[in-house]
């Protein structure tokens, strides 16, 4: 990887473009491919979640376009992280060790299970190998009988 090393000190970041990560769930469908017109394995009618961008155990984003093609974003975490983060984060006490965000695209075809995220004290106590999960969500498309839980309640 020395070769990834030398990239970043002579060459600037540039736009990436990265390959999707699918993720699929029995309450995935198939509007993901349609919406997007993406080729996708035998199991498109159950593709839950397109990952866009992941720094993940379970899902690694890896370039598709340009010099650094091939390469996964934790490799740009690793060998290029002040130019990525800037020189403030990368000295600050906690140093990233991997990129801090998930973006996603999710197709809910059928109700998702109920989700439980523990915060960072009990992945900590319980050793879990994930990151805290903060989430925001932004409703791009629904059928129009939608609806989400929020808690133990319907909004």
């Amino acid at each position: 990887m020395s070769g990834l090393s030398d990239f970043f000190q002579t060459n600037p970041l540039y736009p990436f473009r990265f390959e999707p990560v699918y993720k699929h769930y029995l309450w995935g469908g198939s509007r993901l491919k349609e919406l997007f017109n993406r080729s996708m394995n035998s199991e498109a009618d159950c593709t839950a979640e397109s990952w866009e961008v992941t720094d993940h155990p379970h899902g690694q984003s890896v370039v598709k376009n340009g010099q650094l093609r091939g390469t996964t974003l934790n490799d740009i975490v690793q060998y290029a992280p002040t130019k990525l983060f800037g020189q403030e984060t990368v000295n600050s006490d906690v140093p990233p060790k991997q990129f801090p965000l998930l973006f996603k695209y999710l197709d809910a075809k059928q109700t998702l299970s109920v989700q439980v995220h523990p915060d960072i004290e009990t992945i900590e106590k319980l050793q879990l190998n994930d990151n805290e999960k903060n989430e925001c969500w932004l409703v791009a498309e629904a059928e129009p009988d939608s609806f989400l839980y929020l808690g133990t309640g319907r909004k």
